[in-house]
């Protein structure tokens, strides 16, 4: 086996198993906040000694949700409730639930009584999020945040540590954006497979995917560029990650060679600036985003 397969088969694995990933941290004495799409204060998490870790759902039968929601609403907020009644995030510390759909919101609210075992710890995000008082009602929310997950984990939030983490995220942001243009180069590498490099980034701490990240880079461009035929198409959405649906754009020699994708590409566009007040900036990170429906 190739270094370029194993590490490949290694996001695969990650992606495929969170479940694993989530007993792997635990038993290791870590502890884990699970977080709700599309945005939340990862690095105040991580800045805390926490490991934030996706909970974006899962493509499963929805049964005791059903008697929470009505059968119209998103199904990645029914499936995220279903997989906590079910015990599937147990031993995380809380979970976070962001306030930017009207789904969301009623997931919230919901949570408190369907899983009473995992604290609900709530981010509101202001409406007009690009002037002063809306970056000021941000840094309030991440304020209520630390405060929570204080009482919570027993944790201590400090500036200089949210600097540290603000670099760590910073540096993966830049990195998955270089993969992301690398991949244009080899169409080898499957629609899975790309998939499986950003799905693999909610299951494990943000430095360990950065080695892996730059590790794949060097692999590929230890490889000349590849020509390829294949029909190059964008994807545009919330989530893209459904099995059967890359395993028909794999068969048809369909390559993915950019995307809008709120669990993928989005998360990496806007850097945290780095001079000043880390938690301001982390707020005006907020107002900087741009291009994504829940913004607005």
């Amino acid at each position: 086996m190739t270094e370029l397969v194993k590490i490949l088969k290694e996001f695969e694995s990650i992606a495929s198993s969170p479940e694993k990933q989530l007993d792997k941290y635990l038993k290791q004495g870590k502890k884990i906040v699970a977080c709700v799409p599309v945005y939340t204060p990862e690095e105040v998490i991580h800045a805390m000694g926490i490991i934030p870790f996706g909970a974006w759902g899962a493509d499963t039968e929805l049964e005791q949700s059903k008697s929470y929601f009505p059968a119209f609403i998103c199904s990645i907020t029914q499936s995220i409730l279903e997989l906590g009644m079910r015990g599937k995030y147990d031993g995380v510390s809380a979970i976070i639930i962001p306030s930017l759909c009207d789904s969301l919101k009623c997931l919230g609210e919901n949570w408190k009584y369907g899983v009473k075992s995992i604290p609900f710890i709530p981010m509101t995000y202001p409406q007009n999020r690009k002037n002063k008082p809306g970056a000021e009602f941000t840094k309030a929310g991440y304020e209520r945040v630390i405060s929570d997950l204080t009482k919570i984990s027993g944790n201590g939030f400090s500036k200089s540590d949210l600097e540290n983490s603000i670099q760590i995220y910073n540096e993966h942001n830049q990195v998955m954006r270089e993969i992301s243009n690398l991949l244009v180069d080899y169409s080898s590498i499957s629609t899975k497979e790309r998939s499986a490099i950003f799905k693999s980034a909610y299951f494990c701490e943000k430095e360990e995917h950065t080695k892996m990240v730059k590790e794949l880079i060097e692999l590929l461009k230890q490889n000349p560029k590849e020509i390829s035929k294949k029909i190059k198409i964008v994807t545009s959405g919330i989530v893209f990650d459904n099995r059967n649906l890359l395993d028909i754009l794999d068969a048809n020699n369909i390559q993915i060679v950019g995307d809008d994708i709120a669990h993928e590409s989005r998360q990496y566009r806007v850097d945290t600036r780095t001079q000043g007040d880390p938690l301001v900036n982390l707020s005006e990170k907020f107002s900087d985003m741009d291009n994504c429906s829940v913004l607005f």
